[in-house]
């Protein structure tokens, strides 16, 4: 394959851009425009929230906080009193700049009771002290009215929301008559005057209350992604018992969302998660070797599923996995000189292919057979005079199959021994949780 096109082929597929489409599915699934996404935006919370907030993730609890399904926000919370959700982040600019945005957002009454909680208990902490909460985040009066929007007078000052939002405004209140500053003394008088028309039966909130304000973020969307794909790289490794049910979960959303030519390569990524519980998902009822089939072979395809057989053992990879990088190859080298200009494989390829041939089961065994044919294809190559590498590929994959069905051979003559050794110390596969259906649980 000529060098330059082979480069324009990888650097489509770059490790930012395959960020960019993970990222993508996230936000997708955080939308909640679907059961599996729900499901899958549920299971992503509760990693979240196992996984423990720090000044590192918090951003990503936030952007939780925007999803319109309290299920997710449920699940995000866990046991934990609302108002100290985030209590253990230390208030900045970012924190109640984003709050007061959610603030924004929301319609009065439409906000969940208890995200509204989580973000109160923000701003309650920021304000503790007025002037250094006002010193972190210059408060507007269009912030004080978005907090504001959100008191219900009919349920009265004790609802706990209620009784939290008026401690607030009387604490920015308490900064009218301290200062100089025209801005400071407009927005306490504004924050006093909508505590008034509260309390007065005679008033209501529209004749202190203009229209909603818009703020802006100023954490960047880079940060906010950059964050989000490293959590999601953690899950993947399947290492906890609740890593394992998100990544079943997020395999699950896949599946429903279905491979495309502009997602495939995080179909990809999950083929080598070891865990076969996550590849299950993945593939729900779809044949592994056809599991792939909708998509055109390319190079980064092809290249990715040899990577794939290097790195794992003999009888170490799942056979469902196996299935469906063979089943790539397969149509790949279906025209052996066709697939060879998509991918030139090297004999280290070839080697990391027949080391996962079982000489105990024979040419019987699915996967062998496949093997043994795609082997076959790579042998037709011998003679076609292209270049002396295709020429010893050819050579080496025939005598692969030979020593595979000689019966006084044995495939460590021809592979290096190396490559043929099976590792016994590996950690073992963790499993989900035992589900069980609602009347065995009650």
């Amino acid at each position: 394959m000529d060098k330059q096109k082979e480069v324009a082929i990888e650097d489509a597929w770059s490790k930012e851009s395959i960020m960019d489409v993970e990222i993508n599915i996230i936000e997708r699934m955080i939308g909640c425009r679907t059961v599996e996404g729900v499901e899958s935006a549920i299971s992503y919370a509760r990693f979240l929230r196992l996984s423990g907030l720090t000044n590192d993730n918090y951003p990503l609890f936030i952007r939780l906080l925007e999803v319109e399904n309290h299920w997710v926000i449920d699940s995000l919370i866990g046991n934990k009193d609302p108002f100290l959700l985030l209590s253990s982040v230390h208030p900045n600019n970012y924190l109640i700049l984003q709050s007061f945005k959610l603030l924004t957002a929301w319609h009065p009454g439409g906000i969940y009771p208890k995200t509204l909680a989580i973000i109160l208990g923000v701003l309650q902490a920021a304000y503790s002290s007025p002037k250094d909460g006002y010193r972190i985040y210059t408060t507007s009066i269009g912030d004080v009215n978005n907090l504001g929007k959100h008191l219900n007078k009919e349920l009265g000052q004790d609802d706990p929301n209620n009784r939290c939002m008026l401690d607030i405004l009387d604490r920015i209140g308490s900064l009218a008559g301290t200062t100089k500053d025209e801005n400071i003394e407009q927005t306490a008088r504004q924050a006093n005057s909508i505590r008034t028309f509260f309390f007065d039966k005679r008033k209501k909130m529209e004749d202190i209350i203009p229209q909603v304000l818009l703020v802006k973020s100023d954490y960047t969307q880079q940060e906010i992604a950059a964050i989000e794909y490293n959590l999601l790289k953690g899950f993947m490794g399947c290492r906890t018992m609740e890593a394992v049910e998100a990544s079943m979960t997020y395999s699950n959303y896949l599946n429903s969302i279905g491979i495309t030519s502009s997602n495939y390569p995080i179909f990809l990524k999950v083929l080598g998660v070891r865990n076969h519980h996550v590849i299950d998902a993945l593939l729900g009822t779809r044949d592994p070797f056809l599991f792939m089939s909708s998509i055109q072979p390319n190079y980064f395809i092809v290249a990715t599923c040899f990577s794939f057989l290097a790195k794992y053992h003999p009888a170490e990879i799942y056979s469902k996995t196996l299935g469906i990088i063979l089943g790539v190859f397969q149509a790949t080298y279906a025209n052996p000189l066709d697939g060879y200009k998509i991918y030139a494989p090297t004999i280290s390829d070839i080697n990391s292919l027949g080391k996962h041939l079982i000489e105990e089961k024979g040419q019987d065994d699915l996967l062998n057979r496949s093997i043994l044919d795609i082997l076959d294809k790579f042998s037709a190559l011998e003679g076609q005079h292209v270049d002396e590498e295709m020429e010893d590929l050819a050579i080496h994959a025939h005598n692969i199959r030979n020593n595979f069905f000689d019966s006084t051979k044995r495939l460590v003559n021809v592979i290096p021994n190396v490559l043929l050794r099976t590792e016994e110390n590996l950690d073992p596969e963790l499993n989900p949780r035992e589900r069980k259906t609602l009347e065995a649980a009650e």
